[in-house]
């Protein structure tokens, strides 16, 4: 048993030189080996001076895409691409896997977006939450993208340099969206119809996030005063849960 251990440790060790030709030298690595036999187990150890760690995962970010504008605020990956949604320029990125494509979503829609927010696929569809400006005044519009076309799902009142459409999220089945563009903030619910109604409002503040956990959506207030409020909907109305500022 002790020579197949020994020969056991030899490999071992060969093998870490060869890694240690691939890798930098950083100092010792112990090497444990365990032996059963019977009701009892033996740990035996063995320290080489080739390799002490190996990466486990890249050590730097290279940059892979510049675009024209700023402030992406969602990635998301529909039928096989990815797509960016841009805040500064109202504006929608896809990337196909070899090259990035502006979809030129205001002259497609015919709308002048101000703002991309937010991106979330439901129903084979990819649903688009925007700001838009028009005749003077400001919107909040839902779109809806299938890999071809756009189409307008929801439209209500916004609000000037506020962001519109914030955040999505999927809950019991049924599409939610955030509006960051009003207080006190509003939810929305696409039902089974594939109408938008709006939910009962919270409190004064405008809704920058949403999630769904354990049976209820979570929806995060920003209300403007050093304060982090999360709110949880019970089907029929909202219950205050904590401020994480306080």
């Amino acid at each position: 048993m002790t020579i197949k251990k020994n020969a056991f440790i030899q490999k071992a060790c060969a093998v870490l030189v060869v890694l240690s030709m691939l890798l930098s030298n950083l100092g010792p690595l112990t090497i444990q080996v365990v032996q059963a036999k019977g009701p009892t187990t033996k740990v035996d150890s063995v320290q080489t001076d080739y390799v002490t760690a190996l990466p486990l995962a890249p050590v730097s970010w290279t940059l892979f895409y510049s675009s024209p504008v700023y402030e992406f605020h969602k990635l998301v990956v529909y039928n096989g691409n990815l797509y960016a949604a841009s805040a500064s320029d109202g504006r929608l990125f896809r990337f196909d896997g070899l090259s990035w494509e502006d979809l030129n979503i205001s002259s497609e829609t015919g709308d002048s977006i101000e703002e991309v927010r937010s991106l979330q696929v439901f129903e084979n569809k990819l649903f688009i939450g925007t700001r838009v400006g028009l005749n003077g005044d400001e919107f909040i519009r839902i779109y809806q993208y299938d890999g071809s076309h756009f189409s307008l799902e929801f439209s209500d009142q916004g609000q000037a340099n506020i962001s519109g459409i914030e955040a999505f999220a999927v809950h019991n089945n049924q599409l939610y969206a955030a509006n960051a563009a009003d207080s006190p903030g509003k939810v929305y619910q696409r039902d089974s119809n594939g109408q938008w109604i709006t939910l009962e409002y919270i409190e004064s503040g405008m809704v920058r996030a949403l999630g769904s956990y354990n049976g209820y959506l979570y929806a995060a207030i920003d209300r403007g005063e050093n304060t982090a409020r999360i709110w949880r909907w019970h089907g029929s109305s909202w219950e205050f849960v904590i401020d994480l500022a306080s």
